[in-house]
C-alpha cells in the first residue's frame, strides 16, 4: 500500500498525520504512534500498541482470572487480540477485532471478531485504560452468569493495570 502525502512541518517541529492515514491505521486521540529510522534514513511512523508490547503481562492477567475465576478471557487492543485463556488460542490470537471500540464497561452482545465461532452466554468487557484514555479491553466470556462481586474485583484488577501501564 502506498499512500503518499506531503505535510508541512510546523515551527514547533509537528506534522499532522492526516485523516485518511489516521482512519487507516485506527489511530485516534491518545494513540501512540512509534518513529523509526530505518537504514534508508527514512522516518517510518507505525501505530504503537502499549497493549502488545505487554503482551507478557496480559497472559498473564488472563490465565490469573482463568485459574481464579474458572472464566475464559480475551485480552484485545484496539486492532488485535492479543491474549486469552479458556478457549483456543488459534481461534482467537492475532485476529482483528470487529465491535465498536468506544464501548464502556459492561455486558457486552457483539461479535468480538468476525466470523467468531464459538459463542457464549455471557460476554463482560472492561476497558484498560492509559492516560485516560481505552488502551485495551479484557473480555469475560462464560455460559453462566458471573456474579457481581466477580467483575467487580476484575475490573479493580484492571484499574491496577492501568495504573501500571501509566507510570
Amino acid at each position: 500500500m502506498n499512500s503518499g502525502m506531503v505535510r508541512k512541518i510546523d515551527e514547533l517541529g509537528r506534522v499532522v498525520i492526516p485523516k485518511e492515514m489516521r482512519r487507516i491505521l485506527n489511530i485516534k486521540t491518545g494513540s501512540s504512534v512509534e518513529m523509526i529510522i530505518n537504514e534508508d534514513k527514512e522516518v517510518v511512523l507505525k501505530k504503537f500498541s502499549e497493549m502488545d508490547n505487554m503482551r507478557f503481562y496480559f497472559e498473564e492477567l488472563a490465565s490469573l482470572i482463568f485459574e481464579s475465576y474458572n472464566l475464559a478471557s480475551i485480552v484485545c487492543d484496539d486492532d488485535k487480540i492479543i491474549a486469552c485463556r479458556g478457549v483456543n488460542k488459534k481461534d482467537y490470537i492475532n485476529k482483528k477485532i470487529s465491535f465498536n471500540t468506544q464501548v464502556k464497561n459492561g455486558i457486552f452482545d457483539n461479535e468480538i471478531y468476525v466470523g467468531q465461532v464459538e459463542k457464549f452466554l455471557y460476554q463482560y468487557i472492561i476497558c484498560i485504560k492509559s492516560n485516560g484514555f481505552n488502551a485495551g479491553y479484557l473480555i469475560l466470556l462464560s455460559n453462566k452468569d458471573i456474579d457481581k462481586m466477580t467483575v467487580k474485583n476484575i475490573e479493580i484488577l484492571c484499574t491496577f493495570v492501568s495504573v501500571l501501564m501509566d507510570n
